[in-house]
């Protein structure tokens, strides 16, 4: 009898009825839950005799029947012969439309209640046609066989109630399990909001990783290529890399607004207080009168060249000369005194050659991956989804050992990680335009990615199958058509 340890619902509904007629030498059995206010829902009927296509069924509480009847009641009932039930036995009737269709004729009876350890009725447990032995064939078609068949005695319903007793354990234990999952579905939703909270300009990039995560990892395992053959993924495996991408970027929540949400190459302090030197030495300028107009001048068109030079782009070779005439521009102050244009911080901003991030930020940046690991790791995530912390601190490390925070190598980076890299790198790359950068098309990110492959960056059969796929087409609609621009032509 294998009850504890049945995670999914239905496998342990069936294991129930199927128990509970080997134990009783029964040959059949059904299970109805009181699921919803007022109704019995029928979730099981197994028959070792007919065979029959089973539908689930709501059954009103208020029709009389013996699964109703014990439900009500709370107490357990022995049936000798369901088509002569005594009139004792008021409101208890007994539906013979199974019977009548299957040519099958159901005798016995024996049904108890599903009892939680308050005392409560989770449903009916009932069995129908005890046998001499379970191997046995019912005699559907011959009342003299069906006479010599034994009948349910006191010692089954004591020996049935018990196991009720272990199966409403079961039940309330896998109640309380999915309890427990939903709380940390509900925790892992939570997370993504909070993070695009934080990161407006990259709203959606989580679920977006989560959801192409999944669907490589799937066709991957669903791949016939000999390269493939070792990688299997169970059910809980995807919904694990499901949360896993959610939350990978969890630890955004602990990098400075400043940094996550920088735009330019000078922050908004900087260009303030650089706006401030320039509108001083205006000022300057203006008392000067023609004197000063050339000074007016130059101040006016070099801001014009501090805000182009701020831009993320790549610094070019005469942004890059221009940007030390600049770092050496003196002025004079509304005080008479000299002035510099831009301080060394200033200097050091302008100097980025890509994007916009400073050495410094961009180490603050990373640290997030640090970040997500050391919070993910204080959850009981149980053995399910326990490695949903490892695969969030891997999902930057690359294959050749550039990627960060560890510098991992090769197999020590975990499969569902690699997998996850070249979803979070797409993704990067492909996502509507961001205030930092523009989206690349299809075809470029493509590119780039199959550019890092061959570098020995990302995983070549991974990736195949990423392209072979098409998986950026298996995202939902709602949100693939609003992530990947053209994807609505290309899937077209």
């Amino acid at each position: 009898m294998q009850l504890i340890g049945l995670k999914n619902p239905l496998d342990l509904l069936h294991s129930i009825v199927r128990s509970s007629m080997d134990l009783l030498n029964c040959d059949a059995g059904s299970l109805y839950l009181h699921k919803d206010e007022g109704q019995l829902s029928f979730e099981v009927a197994l028959n070792d005799s007919v065979d029959f296509e089973f539908q689930r069924a709501k059954i009103p509480l208020t029709r009389p029947g013996v699964a109703t009847h014990v439900y009500l009641g709370g107490k357990s009932l022995r049936i000798r012969d369901v088509y002569r039930i005594p009139t004792s036995l008021k409101g208890v009737v007994f539906d013979s439309s199974f019977d009548a269709k299957l040519g099958y004729r159901t005798r016995s009876v024996l049904a108890v209640p599903i009892k939680n350890s308050r005392g409560a009725v989770l449903g009916v447990l009932q069995l129908l046609n005890k046998k001499n032995r379970s191997s046995q064939h019912w005699p559907s078609h011959s009342e003299a066989a069906l006479a010599k068949m034994p009948q349910f005695d006191k010692q089954d319903v004591e020996l049935l109630e018990s196991f009720a007793a272990v199966a409403a354990a079961s039940l309330e234990n896998q109640g309380l399990y999915r309890e427990i999952e939903t709380l940390f579905e509900s925790f892992v939703k939570a997370s993504v909001v909070a993070i695009d909270s934080r990161d407006p300009g990259t709203r959606g990039h989580s679920v977006r990783v989560a959801h192409l995560t999944v669907e490589l990892a799937r066709a991957a395992s669903e791949a016939s290529d000999e390269d493939l053959l070792d990688i299997c993924f169970s059910d809980d495996d995807l919904k694990e890399l499901l949360w896993a991408g959610y939350v990978h970027d969890f630890g955004k929540i602990g990098v400075r607004e400043s940094t996550l949400q920088k735009e330019q190459k000078l922050t908004e302090v900087q260009r303030l207080r650089i706006e401030a030197r320039i509108q001083d030495g205006l000022l300057a300028a203006e008392r000067r009168g023609e004197a000063g107009r050339s000074t007016q001048e130059t101040l006016t068109k070099v801001w014009s060249e501090i805000l182009e030079l701020s831009r993320p782009t790549v610094l070019a070779e005469a942004a890059g000369l221009r940007l030390e005439e600049l770092s050496r521009l003196e002025f004079e102050g509304s005080r008479g005194e000299v002035r510099v244009l831009l301080e060394p911080a200033d200097v050091v901003s302008l100097q980025i050659a890509k994007g916009c991030l400073t050495p410094e930020e961009r180490k603050e940046i990373e640290s997030h991956v640090t970040q997500s690991y050391d919070f993910l790791r204080r959850i009981p995530w149980g053995p399910k989804f326990r490695r949903i912390p490892e695969i969030a601190y891997c999902h930057h490390e690359l294959l050749d050992g550039s990627g960060y925070p560890r510098r991992l190598k090769g197999d020590s980076i975990p499969l569902c990680a690699r997998i996850m890299t070249i979803c979070d790198i797409f993704d990067a790359l492909s996502a509507s335009d961001r205030a930092y950068k523009a989206a690349l098309p299809l075809e470029k990110t493509l590119w780039i990615l199959n550019s890092m492959v061959e570098r020995g960056q990302l995983e070549a059969r991974l990736y195949r199958v990423f392209v072979r796929e098409k998986i950026w087409e298996r995202l939902p609609r709602a949100i693939a058509v609003e992530a990947v621009p053209g994807l609505s032509k290309i899937a077209a």
